[in-house]
Order: C-alpha cells, then sequence, then structure tokens
C-alpha cells in the first residue's frame, strides 16, 4: 500500500470526551499536526475518551497563527451550562508544532466542562454550535 504524504501546512483539530460524573463531561479540543504520536496519546492516558468531530485545517496566518474557539453564552439551555477553563479559548499553531517532542508531550487543548443542572430535569439533547476563528478548512 502506499503511504499519503500530509502536507506540513495541515494540522488536525479534535474534539473527545469523557465523563467526569453522571451529569458532568470534560470537552477536550486538541491540535496536532503529529496524528499518529496524537493517537498514542489519546489511547494512553485517555482510553475512556469519546471522539466526536475531527478538521483537518491550515493556520490562516503561517508564522504566528493560532485557532480559537467562540463559544456563545455559558447558560445554553434549560438546565446546560457550559465553563471554559480558559478565555479566550486559543490555541497557538508554535505549540501544535512542538507536539511529541520533548518540549511538549502533551498536545494543546482548550478544556471545557460541560455539565447539567438535574434539578431542572434538562432531556434536551445539548447542541451548541461553536465558532473557529483563525483556520482556513479548505485546504
Amino acid at each position: 500500500s502506499k503511504r499519503v504524504q500530509v502536507p506540513d501546512n495541515i494540522y488536525t483539530g479534535g474534539v473527545y470526551y469523557e465523563r467526569i460524573e453522571s451529569n458532568k463531561w470534560l470537552m477536550m479540543f486538541m491540535v496536532v499536526q503529529k496524528i499518529k504520536v496524537f493517537l498514542e496519546f489519546i489511547s494512553t492516558e485517555h482510553p475512556t475518551a469519546i471522539q466526536d468531530q475531527i478538521i483537518r485545517f491550515s493556520f490562516i496566518d503561517s508564522n504566528t497563527g493560532y485557532i480559537e474557539l467562540l463559544l456563545q453564552d455559558s447558560v445554553i439551555c434549560h438546565g446546560w451550562y457550559i465553563e471554559p477553563h480558559m478565555q479566550p479559548l486559543k490555541l497557538m499553531k508554535r505549540d501544535a508544532d512542538l507536539f511529541g517532542s520533548n518540549d511538549l508531550p502533551i498536545p494543546p487543548s482548550c478544556l471545557v466542562t460541560i455539565w447539567a443542572d438535574l434539578s431542572c430535569n434538562p432531556k434536551i439533547r445539548l447542541r451548541h454550535p461553536v465558532t473557529l476563528t483563525g483556520i482556513d478548512c479548505n485546504t
């Protein structure tokens, strides 16, 4: 079989979820260029994580590039809440480039805790669009 060479300017962003408690999840958005090293990291460090959306992209600015997740209000719908672990939810290209080296053995990530207030009896499935800036997905 023939190996496909991925161009140096193509990156992968992935969303993974891990249940923390019965009503609480950790959403992890990670950006990497070295996908094989990343998959090994996920299977070792987060074996119970569930994979969701995966995107391929390039950074708009190839020198000082970044990807930023823009979330709406923290109260999504009745009974659901999101709590970003940092503001802004921004990852730098230079960190994605370093992932897998001795300088950065873990992938750059944005973490968001999502929880359901059980006293509100949240029955509607949570759907929350996220806008991504700083990237071009038409690669």
